[in-house]
Order: C-alpha cells, then sequence, then structure tokens
C-alpha cells in the first residue's frame, strides 16, 4: 500500500530542483489509486546546503548518509573537493548535517565503508557517533570496483581481512548496545527474516531507474559501459512513449533464480538464508 522511492547516486543532493519535483509528482500520483502514501528516503554525502537539508526533514525523507567515521578516517577516505574545501574538512560539514537532524528529531542512519585503514577505529567511531546523537549505524565492507581503486592516502584501498572485520565489529556490537546504539551489518540482518536473495533489487522488489534511463537490478549497474550491463540491465525509458520498457525474460533470469540456488558453494552452507548468496556485483568482482 505504500510508494517508497529511493534516491541514490553517485550524489543524488547535486539535483536539488528535479529531487523537489519528483517528491510533488509522487504525491499527485497517487491520488484516486490503491496507494495509501508515498515514502522517500535517500542515500547522500550529506554536504548539501541548508535550505534543501530542512526540504528533506519537512518531507520526511529517512536519510542514510555515508561517514566513515572519525574524522581521521571520513577526511582521508572520503575528502572534499580541493576547490570546496578552504579551511574545512568533510567531517566539520557533516557534524553541522548530523547536529542539524538530532536538533529536529529527525530520524537517520550513518553508513560507514570499512577498509583495512579504518577497521580498527570501529568502536571509536561508534563512541564518537554516539557524542554526536547517532542512533543507527550500518557497516559494510568495502566492495573493490569504481573509485574504490583509485589511490587514496597514496596507494588504493584494501579490505580488511574477514578475522580483522570480525574482531572488531564484535566489541563494536557489544560498544553500541551498551550505549543504546543499533548497529547493522549484512552479515547478520537476514537472522530473524531469512532470504535467498541479499538484496532486493535482484529479488525483484525494486526498479531502480539510472540517470540515463536504464532499468537496473544493481544500484552500481547505471550505464550501457560497465561489464555486467548486459546482465544486469533489464530495460529502460523511452522518450518516445513516455515510458518505461522492461524484458520480462531477463528480468526472469534474474529475479526469478534465487542467488541460492544457483551457486553451488551456497547449497550447502549454514549460512545459505542468512547472506543470501552475497552480494551478486561484489561476488562478480
Amino acid at each position: 500500500r505504500d510508494l517508497l522511492i529511493s534516491f541514490f547516486g553517485g550524489e543524488p543532493s547535486l539535483t536539488p530542483g528535479l529531487i523537489k519535483r519528483v517528491v510533488v509528482y509522487a504525491r499527485q500520483s497517487i491520488v484516486n489509486t490503491d496507494v495509501k502514501r508515498v515514502r522517500f528516503n535517500i542515500t547522500t554525502n550529506g554536504i548539501m546546503g541548508r535550505s534543501f537539508l530542512n526540504f528533506l526533514i519537512d518531507n520526511d525523507f529517512f536519510l542514510t548518509i555515508s561517514m566513515d567515521g572519525l574524522p581521521v578516517v571520513q577526511n582521508s577516505q572520503r575528502p572534499l573537493k580541493r576547490s570546496l574545501r578552504g579551511s574545512f574538512e568533510s567531517s566539520q560539514i557533516l557534524e553541522k548535517t548530523i547536529k542539524m537532524l538530532v536538533t529536529r528529531n529527525h530520524e537517520f542512519m550513518i553508513r560507514a565503508t570499512v577498509t583495512d585503514f579504518s577497521v580498527k577505529y570501529l568502536v571509536p567511531t561508534i563512541e564518537y557517533l554516539h557524542g554526536l546523537g547517532v542512533t543507527q549505524f550500518h557497516c559494510e565492507v568495502i566492495n573493490l570496483a569504481g573509485r574504490a581503486m583509485l589511490k587514496t592516502r597514496g596507494q588504493p584501498m584494501k579490505r580488511p581481512t574477514a578475522e580483522d572485520f570480525v574482531e572488531n565489529l564484535e566489541v563494536a556490537i557489544i560498544k553500541a548496545g551498551e550505549l543504546g546504539m543499533g548497529i547493522l551489518n549484512s552479515s547478520y540482518m537476514n537472522l530473524l527474516q531469512p532470504s535467498v536473495h541479499f538484496c532486493d533489487g535482484v529479488g525483484g522488489n525494486r526498479v531502480s531507474v539510472s540517470y540515463t534511463g536504464e532499468v537496473t537490478t544493481c544500484l552500481e549497474v547505471q550505464g550501457g559501459c560497465h561489464p555486467t550491463a548486459d546482465y544486469f540491465i533489464v530495460g529502460g525509458y523511452n522518450s518516445k512513449t513516455d515510458d518505461i520498457s522492461i524484458n520480462p525474460l531477463k528480468q526472469l533470469r534474474i529475479c526469478g533464480n534465487p542467488i541460492t540456488s544457483q551457486n553451488c558453494c551456497c547449497r550447502d552452507c549454514f549460512a545459505i538464508y542468512t547472506c543470501g548468496g552475497g552480494c551478486p556485483i561484489r561476488n562478480y568482482h
């Protein structure tokens, strides 16, 4: 009964005018339909003007803010563009964004990407974010693709070892519990609700339209130049008919075949319905 519209990037807050138009259009489009309400969420780096942030709050957007943790981590892994930096770092701007959300009692989540550099900071990050008023924290190990392959701190980013990640995550979960914070990771997010798919895109519960008009089942695959485009892109926008067309056979090939039944290494695994076969694009990489 709900229509959920998510804005994902790149950085969606770079197009505030488009987002405002979509909000108006979506609310008008559900009039006289079975849809009870339209909800919005946005995944953003949190670097935006106060007026647009107020717009998101006023329109009840759920915000997932990409922030990798302590200032030493955030400023290293997510630096500002040189022309914007001046005397500021991205962590300083994000602190202001977070404090504004907390002051207005608005629901949001911090989402951190964990690397071999940042994994040792997980517990201090929990303590730091708690001090800012954050109540929900989501962390995932870095997916080595795109910008992650570029040199940062003089070298490409790396994944932490499984042992390092598990050890630090376990302590972070305990610390979050002591502080009353929620902490989420894909390794256990399906414990109470088992799934045969890792994500709702490949599971067929979401339609994603890229900025170039393709219909894709994976948020990373947003153009025909991506090496997996032929597999994940199932349709597109037709400017002549002003309509979205989806190839049902391609969609069925992806969404109708649970990853857990396709991968021979999954079939006998005890955690088959907890991880749902893992992220398809991450598996590919």
